[in-house]
C-alpha cells in the first residue's frame, strides 16, 4: 500500500472520477454528503425522490448557489401550500438572476395582496417584464389607488409589443368598471347616466377597490339578472372605488362594518353615484345591509346576495335573532314584508286577535278565508289557499317579551340561504315595492357625518336620500 500525502490528495476530483466511472459506493457517497460537497448534492438530487427528506437537505444545500434547484425548491413549497419557505426561495433564485422568479413571485404577492411588494420589490423595467409581472403591477395599482401611475404604466404596456395584448384586455375592464380617470375614457365610450328601467323601479351599484372583486360582482350580477327579485331592484352599474377597507371592521365573524363618513368622502371624489343602493365587496366579514348599504365577503356565494337584497326591498330574517336586536325590542307590524312583532302574552292558547290579525302586513292574503271564523284566528296553520295565515318565527325566540310572527310555515331564503324566496313574498312585494325598503344609501352617509358633526355636509347628502 502506497500512502500519499494528504496535501497531494483530491477528494473532490476522486469522487468525481468515481462518479464519472458510475462505481460510486454507497458508503463514498455518504461520506460526501457528510461533508457536504457539491457534487455529492448533484448527484443525490438525481436519486432521491422529489420531496423526500434526502432531496430537500440537498436541495437546501444548493439552492443558495443554484437558482434552478431553488425553483425547484420553491416549486415543491408551493405545492405543498407553504408558502413563506416558497417566498424564500423564490426570492433566492431572483437573486440568482433568474427571471421565471420574478414571475412566480409576482403570482404569489397578487394572490396574497401584498401589493406593496408588486410594486416596490418587483423590477420596474418592462422588458424583463411577463404578463404574469404586468397583470400584477396593474392589480396593485388598482387596489392603491393609484390611478395616474396606472395610466402612465397602460400606456408603456401599450407599445410593448410582447404586452400589447394584455393591455388590451386590461384597458377595455379598467373603462367597463369606470377606473381610469382619464376624460376621454368617458367620451369614448359615451358616458351617460344608467337609465332606470320602467319596470326596475329600484336600483343597487354594486363597487369595489380591487380588479378581481369588481369582476365577481360581475359574475353574480349576470346570475342576479335571471333572478325573480331583479324585477324590483336592478344592478345600475359595477364601479370602482378608491380604496376603503382600512376604514372598516373586517373580522371574519362579526358583520363588516365600516367608517361611512370616510366613505361619503371617497364617493364624492368620484362623483355621482345614482342608484338608491350601494353594495360593497370586501375581503372578509360577516354579510350585511346597514340601512341602504350591503356589505359583503368576497367568499359570499350568491345565495348570500341574494339574501342581503332581500332586506334592501323590506324583508326580516326569519332565524333566531339575538335578544338585543332591534327588530325584537317592541311590538311593530312595520317592520317589514314578512315579520311583525307582538307581546308573547297575545299568543293565548295558539291563536290570535283579529284586531291583532289585521295589523299584519299579508293579512289580505287571508282576510277572505277567515270571514266566518270568530274573533280568534288559529297560529300555525294555513289559512288560504297558497298558505298564508300566522305562524311563529325563530326570529324572536331569544326575546323573553316579544315573538315574531311570520305569514308562510314554509323555510324561505330569509330563513336559510339553501331556499328561494317564495312567490308569496314576491306577490306582497308586488303591491307596494316602496312600502318597507330601506332608504337610500345616501341616508348612511349623511347619518354619519352628522355623528361626526358635520353638519352642512350631512345635510346635502340627507337632502338626496330617498326614503
Amino acid at each position: 500500500m502506497v500512502l500519499l500525502p494528504s496535501s497531494s490528495f483530491s477528494f473532490t476530483d476522486y469522487y468525481t472520477r468515481l462518479s464519472d466511472s458510475h462505481v460510486l459506493g454507497e458508503s463514498i457517497q455518504a461520506f460526501a454528503l457528510a461533508k457536504n460537497h457539491t457534487k455529492a448534492h448533484q448527484k443525490n438530487l438525481t436519486l432521491a425522490k422529489i420531496g423526500d427528506i434526502a432531496w430537500l437537505n440537498s436541495a437546501t444545500k444548493l439552492a443558495a448557489v443554484d437558482q434552478t434547484v431553488s425553483m425547484q425548491l420553491a416549486a415543491w413549497y408551493l405545492s405543498q401550500n407553504k408558502l413563506t419557505s416558497a417566498e424564500h426561495y423564490l426570492l433566492t433564485a431572483k437573486s440568482l438572476g433568474s427571471t421565471a422568479a420574478i414571475s412566480e413571485l409576482a403570482v404569489l404577492w397578487h394572490t396574497q395582496e401584498r401589493f406593496d411588494k408588486v410594486l416596490n420589490e418587483l423590477t420596474n423595467e418592462i422588458t424583463l417584464w411577463d404578463e404574469a409581472v404586468a397583470n400584477a403591477k396593474v392589480h396593485a395599482l388598482v387596489a392603491t389607488g393609484q390611478i395616474s401611475v396606472l395610466e402612465e404604466l397602460l400606456n408603456k404596456l401599450q407599445v410593448t409589443p410582447e404586452l400589447a395584448p394584455l393591455y388590451q384586455s386590461t384597458y377595455q375592464t379598467l373603462v367597463d368598471f369606470d377606473v381610469l380617470n382619464t376624460a376621454n375614457v368617458q367620451q369614448e365610450r359615451g358616458d351617460q347616466p344608467v337609465a332606470r328601467e320602467q319596470h326596475c323601479p329600484l336600483s343597487i351599484t354594486l363597487a369595489a377597490s380591487q380588479l378581481n372583486d369588481l369582476k365577481r360582482w360581475q359574475n353574480l350580477a349576470q346570475t342576479y339578472k335571471g333572478s325573480k327579485l331583479s324585477q324590483f331592484l336592478c344592478v345600475s352599474r359595477i364601479k370602482y372605488i378608491p380604496p376603503f377597507a382600512h376604514d372598516c371592521n373586517l373580522s371574519p365573524q362579526p358583520p363588516i362594518m365600516c367608517d361611512e363618513a370616510k366613505l361619503g368622502s371617497k364617493l364624492s371624489a368620484i362623483g355621482d353615484i345614482s342608484s338608491d343602493y350601494l353594495a360593497l365587496m370586501l375581503p372578509k366579514g360577516g354579510a350585511n345591509v346597514h340601512m341602504g348599504i350591503l356589505y359583503l365577503d368576497r367568499a359570499d356565494d350568491f345565495t348570500v346576495f341574494s339574501h342581503e337584497l332581500t332586506h334592501l326591498l323590506g324583508f326580516i330574517d326569519e332565524y333566531t335573532l339575538s335578544a338585543t336586536h332591534p327588530v325584537c325590542q317592541r311590538p311593530s307590524n312595520e317592520l317589514g314584508w314578512n315579520i311583525a312583532t307582538l307581546p308573547s302574552t297575545a299568543l293565548q292558547d295558539g291563536y290570535l286577535s283579529r284586531a291583532v290579525a289585521k295589523q299584519m302586513p299579508w293579512y289580505s292574503e287571508v282576510s277572505q278565508y277567515i270571514e266566518n271564523v270568530d274573533e280568534r284566528i288559529p297560529l300555525n296553520r294555513p289559512l288560504s289557499p297558497n298558505g298564508f295565515g300566522f305562524f311563529q318565527a325563530d326570529t324572536c325566540t331569544s326575546s323573553e317579551k316579544n315573538s315574531a310572527i311570520k305569514p308562510l310555515q314554509q323555510a324561505t331564503l330569509l330563513r336559510n340561504h339553501d331556499f328561494a324566496i317564495p312567490e308569496q313574498y314576491l306577490t306582497l312585494l308586488a303591491k307596494d315595492v316602496h312600502k318597507y325598503k330601506m332608504p337610500s344609501y345616501h341616508y348612511n352617509i349623511g347619518v354619519a357625518l352628522y355623528r361626526e358633526k358635520q353638519g352642512s355636509d350631512a345635510l346635502k347628502w340627507l337632502n338626496q336620500a330617498v326614503h
